[in-house]
């Protein structure tokens, strides 16, 4: 549980470059990186190409590269569910019992766009934290008050929804230290055994459910006594050095891309 990063935000005493940017220029950056995965990401130059950006990316998030990499190590089901998808299905959707090197190809290229995207999309949820990343949703919806929707109780629901991704595997680990040190919690056992063991209503839903819903009450008491959501969900302005940061990741992007179509 401890190695569950996706949905968690690491705060750093010395913020790095990509901790100040805003969350809405990171979001901005974090779509367009997921364009251009799907729409370039189809050989090795465009690969490389990407993940030369994702790390520099890393690198200037500070020390996140573990947590990256476990975040991306948490969707090896995915992977494997994507790469047998494709390999025996193919791009037409047609099933087929042998195993083509088009189909093998197009399989691994698969898994390694949504490898891509996982790690993207951690360095977003890594440097921004969970109600910034709410925020920034909220001013994407914003608009559609026009339409008479009540994009306010939506706002505060992502604000609760997005919070409780990362608390909810904090009390988890919570949870399983406490049972380790009562002695409760078995350690040379199969994985298989330990599923058991976590999916055991009385020593580990319940009591999880019980801290989540006790939290999701004080949220909701809060959320109610809240005289203006606008408030709430008001985040900080973009600056000059926001701009600059989204300018020079798109044209280094789409140059680099450029760069490889024409060579």
């Amino acid at each position: 549980m401890n190695r569950f990063y996706f949905g968690r935000y690491i705060q750093q005493e010395n913020p790095s470059i990509i901790h100040t940017i805003n969350p809405l220029i990171k979001l901005l950056i974090t779509a367009i990186a997921a364009a251009a995965i799907f729409y370039f990401g189809k050989n090795i130059l465009s690969f490389a190409v990407l993940t030369s950006i994702l790390f520099i990316l890393i690198i200037l998030s500070g020390s996140i590269f573990l947590p990256v990499f476990y975040s991306v190590k948490s969707f090896k089901v995915l992977y494997i569910f994507i790469f047998i998808t494709v390999l025996f299905f193919g791009e037409q959707g047609q099933f087929s019992i042998y195993i083509t090197k088009e189909n093998l190809i197009n399989a691994l290229a698969g898994v390694y766009q949504f490898i891509l995207l996982v790690a993207y999309s951690s360095i977003l949820s890594l440097t921004t934290s969970p109600s910034e990343i709410a925020k920034s949703l909220y001013l994407f919806i914003k608009p559609l008050k026009i339409f008479k929707i009540n994009v306010e109780n939506i706002g505060l629901s992502l604000l609760i929804a997005i919070r409780f991704i990362p608390l909810l595997f904090e009390e988890a680990s919570k949870i399983i230290t406490a049972q380790k040190l009562r002695g409760v919690w078995i350690t040379d056992v199969t994985f298989k055994e330990k599923l058991k063991f976590i999916f055991n209503m009385d020593s580990f839903i319940i009591p999880l459910f019980v801290r989540v819903f006790h939290y999701a009450e004080q949220l909701s008491i809060t959320a109610m006594y809240r005289q203006n959501i606008d408030d709430v969900l008001k985040m900080q302005g973009i600056t000059l050095k926001d701009i600059i940061f989204l300018i020079f990741f798109t044209a280094t992007l789409w140059g680099s891309y450029a760069a490889v179509w024409f060579l």
